[in-house]
């Protein structure tokens, strides 16, 4: 069952460590060249929507999706760093690009050790990519699935 959230709350998007943005071993995401956020060392196989929104963008190799919120926030959900090379191997997608989704909904399933196995870092990113605001986020500790961030 997932909870209900309101509008305004960004949530964890899976069970993990948070780190911070500047810590991410890839330079587009720790220079925040594509937007604020945060970080998230996964522990979980499921990768969450972090907002209720529309699912605005599905990438069809499932390593990345954006959910704009009914506020009109856009989230960028980047899972791992490389894994677009994956051409999808791995990611197991629930969830259509268009649909109405809620926070903490199940959006991709990974295979998390087979592709930790092969090398990849699956550092995972949430990043806020039209607003110039600061960003109030929790930015580190352990979290869980649907936990309100801000």
């Amino acid at each position: 069952m997932i909870e209900e959230h309101d509008d305004n709350e960004i949530v964890a998007i899976s069970q993990g460590n948070l780190i911070e943005l500047e810590d991410v071993e890839d330079e587009v995401f720790s220079s925040k060249t594509l937007g604020d956020g945060i970080a998230f060392q996964l522990e979980s196989d499921f990768i969450c929507s972090p907002a209720n929104g529309i699912l605005s963008t599905m990438f069809p190799t499932g390593h990345a999706f954006g959910v704009t919120t009914n506020e009109g926030l856009e989230l960028l959900v980047h899972i791992g760093i490389d894994t677009v090379k994956l051409q999808g191997e791995g990611f197991d997608i629930l969830a259509k690009q268009g649909e109405k989704v809620r926070a903490g909904q199940p959006i991709v399933k990974i295979g998390r050790e087979k592709l930790q196995e092969k090398g990849y870092d699956l550092t995972t990113m949430l990043i806020f990519t039209n607003t110039n605001q600061e960003i109030s986020l929790k930015k580190t500790g352990e979290v869980k699935v649907g936990e309100v961030l801000n």
